[in-house]
């Protein structure tokens, strides 16, 4: 019995090439999938690397198989389309898995090192032994939990993230960058091993790494990649090395257009950072003017959102850089 997936996209959200006349359409996840890896050129052996066999990727085409939704997303995402737009029956596996991921990810931000350890630990024992994608992200999170308590150096980071990247792609070289196509999280493992470079001082590399994924994003359904938030991140921590770097010039165009991203698409979380980053490269490009009312943006933005660090260190630069006195409110 044949098993059928069908890709429902709501109104005004109509699959590319299908705009005319659309109201609501359900076309098959394996036609969307071959009809768009047939337009990039991929063969089957290039869309499945490290995510499935090419015998699963066939028979997900001619629509007699679905594979786990974590790889019909990583699939899509390889291809830049957006995985959000069809309907899966999960399992409560699946369910259990996804919600560990989100936790982990939030122990990551708000640096609770200790509780993320844990739940990478509980996430592990869920884990089918063949869903290498999941073990990507779990490595990935233990590169960067470690780093945030220093339990990892430097270079065991490095080397755990460049294993995490053979884990999908087993011939991955950092010098072939150009020679895959990436899912999300191999995206954000490029970006952790480029800020690695840049915390070695080794500014050559990060600054090439960055380039590469940037361009990388320009040139992959850069709208997708952006409304994900892959563009803005990239584009912050590539002007904050340029700004290191002291290419204040390029890290002012870049900034500005970070900026412009979190406004279009609603990543307002990176916008005090672009906006402190402008406030220094306007500054060292002599426009002063424009450089206080990005930091002050900046700094009351970081206020009003309980950032008081951040915002410390906007008013510091403001009085370093600019000679402005800036009062701090009392909490």
């Amino acid at each position: 019995m044949q098993t059928r997936m069908g890709l429902c996209c709501p109104a005004g959200m109509p699959p590319e090439g299908e705009q005319e006349g659309y109201s609501m359409k359900t076309i098959m996840i394996g036609d969307y999938i071959k009809r768009r890896r047939v337009e990039l050129g991929m063969t089957q052996g290039q869309l499945a690397k490290g995510i499935c066999t090419v015998a699963t990727l066939s028979r997900l085409e001619a629509g007699i198989q679905t594979p786990r939704r974590n790889r019909i997303s990583a699939l899509l995402q390889r291809l830049g389309l957006p995985d959000s737009r069809y309907f899966a029956i999960n399992t409560q596996e699946e369910v259990a898995i996804e919600a560990y991921k989100k936790d982990i990810v939030a122990c990551n931000v708000l640096e609770r090192v200790e509780e993320g350890f844990e739940k990478l630990q509980k996430l592990e024992q869920l884990l089918p032994p063949d869903d290498n994608l999941t073990r990507q992200f779990v490595v990935r999170s233990r590169a960067l939990l470690g780093g945030l308590d220093g339990r990892y150096t430097h270079r065991q980071q490095m080397e755990m993230l460049l294993d995490a990247m053979r884990m999908t792609i087993p011939d991955f070289s950092l010098e072939d960058l150009e020679e895959h196509y990436y899912t999300f999280d191999e995206i954000k493992t490029l970006n952790q091993i480029a800020g690695l470079y840049l915390a070695e001082d080794q500014m050559e590399q990060a600054l090439h790494l960055y380039d590469k994924l940037l361009n990388y994003i320009l040139n992959h359904n850069q709208a997708l990649l952006c409304r994900n938030g892959l563009l803005p991140m990239v584009l912050h921590n590539y002007t904050r090395a340029l700004n290191i770097a002291q290419r204040y010039a390029d890290g002012v165009r870049y900034a500005e257009e970070g900026r412009r991203a979190c406004v279009e698409y609603g990543h307002y979380q990176y916008l005090p950072g672009f906006l402190a980053l402008l406030g220094e490269g306007l500054h060292f490009t002599g426009q002063d003017g424009k450089s206080a009312e990005c930091y002050r943006e900046a700094y009351y933005i970081y206020r009003a959102t309980d950032d008081y660090g951040n915002a410390e260190t906007c008013r510091r630069d403001m009085q370093r850089y600019l000679n402005i006195q800036l009062e701090t409110p009392e909490l």
